[in-house]
């Protein structure tokens, strides 16, 4: 899941190339390098911010309901087991650093959509990674749930009245809408492949 920083057209074009690049190398590999293979599309080390830029996410499944999930920037991956919704990752945002800070909501608030890190810099900055367990894992856009948004609990109250996967991610991208979100969203529920389903995504 990748998702451009601002409004260029560069940016546009960069997600769905980024997203691609990753998840076939994450595929051959782990998701640590497909982000990298991705960071290669916009990394230029004459340049102190090089642009375009943004945020991705990228998991595989594992044994044992297990997923490996790397990322930079605000793109999120939370998991869903027994109908208990976690997040997997912590978003690179100046908003949430001043919150793990102690700063006031409302400051880290103004700040969410300033990034910390950013894939253009992942030269610079690394990558994180985690192993998580759930049956379902949830790779979303920033304008689904920024901690202005949605919470875990939202989120497991939309889970449990949805039909699969596939409804998964209609109500996900309408509960977001209802709660105000005005950036894009765009989400991908993925069934743990133990589980013998299939994945959906929606993008509104």
């Amino acid at each position: 899941m990748a998702d451009g920083a601002g409004r260029s057209p560069q940016a546009a074009e960069l997600a769905p190339l980024a997203a691609a690049v990753a998840a076939r190398a994450a595929a051959r590999r782990t998701p640590v390098w497909g982000v990298l293979a991705a960071a290669g599309l916009c990394e230029d080390p004459s340049v102190e911010m090089p642009k375009p830029t943004g945020a991705i996410v990228v998991a595989s499944p594992h044994t044992d309901l297990k997923w490996r999930v790397a990322w930079v920037g605000d793109s999120t991956a939370w998991t869903v087991r027994d109908g208990v919704v976690r997040r997997a990752t912590i978003p690179h945002t100046l908003g949430e650093r001043l919150r793990q800070q102690g700063g006031s909501e409302d400051e880290a608030r103004a700040k969410d959509n300033v990034l910390t890190k950013s894939l253009s810099r992942v030269a610079v900055h690394g990558v994180e990674g985690v192993e998580v367990t759930g049956e379902w894992l949830i790779l979303a856009s920033d304008g689904l749930a920024a901690p202005a948004r949605l919470s875990a609990e939202a989120l497991a109250a939309v889970i449990a009245d949805a039909d699969g996967p596939q409804g998964c991610a209609d109500r996900l991208i309408m509960a977001a809408r209802e709660a105000g979100s005005r950036d894009d969203v765009t989400v991908a529920v993925v069934a743990h492949p133990e589980l013998h389903r299939g994945v959906t995504s929606g993008q509104d």
